[in-house]
């Protein structure tokens, strides 16, 4: 299928706003600036007319034509990886049994072609234990201070973001302490 992309949508999701997921994704849909619709609305009255002048059919026309890069195709490609794109962001919080799929319509209603991703999110997640290894090693005022640094994070929601940060907090003071 191909044709415009007028509208993204997105069905199931409750944990992340549909304006955050769209954020994520690569699949937009048309953005018409207003001169861009104006333009177009003559353009197309005046092709109807069979008495309008040809030179103001032609300047519209060209004045249409140099708006062409707000439209948005659809592109299956990038719809399936987009599904990858979603399901990875909804693993990263927990979700690991969500699945995404999508599907492109015309909406007969409002005449628009329509993009929607529809998401079941599932069960999320809880951290049950959290293993640092390799820190055995280390002079005992040392692991006391790392020990500092680590939440007890038991019982929280799986959240991949948070205990990347942790980690990143561990390795820079290590590399701050010579290591």
């Amino acid at each position: 299928q191909e044709g415009e992309l007028n509208v993204v949508k997105f069905t199931g999701n409750s944990y992340f706003s549909s304006s955050a997921l769209q954020d994520a994704v690569s699949s937009l849909p048309s953005d018409l600036s207003f001169a861009h619709r104006i333009f177009r609305f003559y353009y197309r009255q005046l092709t109807i007319n069979p008495y309008t002048p040809q030179p103001l059919e032609d300047a519209l026309g060209v004045a249409v034509k140099n708006y062409e890069e707000e439209y948005r195709y659809f592109d299956q490609a990038g719809a399936e990886n987009d599904v990858l794109t979603l399901t990875d962001v909804y693993n990263q919080f927990g979700f690991h049994d969500a699945t995404v799929s999508y599907s492109y319509d015309f909406d007969t209603t409002d005449k628009v072609n329509v993009l929607t991703f529809s998401i079941n999110e599932n069960k999320q997640y809880t951290i049950d234990t959290v293993l640092y290894t390799g820190l055995e090693s280390l002079p005992i005022d040392l692991l006391r201070e790392i020990q500092a640094l680590l939440p007890d994070v038991r019982g929280n929601f799986f959240n991949e973001p948070a205990l990347k940060s942790t980690a990143d907090a561990i390795s820079n003071f290590l590399h701050n302490n010579g290591y």
